[in-house]
């Protein structure tokens, strides 16, 4: 590696994948702490009303960012290998 003088790979994969198992035990033991409420319900009792509303406002816009490029690659990825012998307009 020192010759290619580039990062490790393995190195990132490594930190993405602690940040994430952090994530879920945070998620887990909050869900514990509170039992049958939503994340948009708690948030608002742990930081307050507003700070909550904001947090899940911003959650909800995440979402929906992520759900929108989830539909635009899996209609790329149609178009490319499923419907590459049809005509287009």
């Amino acid at each position: 590696m020192e010759k290619m003088k580039t990062p490790d790979v393995w190195n990132a994969v490594i930190h993405g994948g602690l940040i994430a198992m952090i994530a879920g035990m945070i998620g887990a033991k909050l869900s514990q702490r509170f039992p049958g409420k939503t994340f948009y319900q708690y948030s608002q009792v742990i930081v307050g009303k507003w700070v909550g509303r904001l947090l899940s406002l911003f959650l909800v816009i995440y979402l929906i960012a992520v759900a929108a490029f989830e539909v635009r690659a899996m209609a790329e990825v149609t178009k490319l290998f499923l419907l590459q012998n049809t005509l287009s307009r």
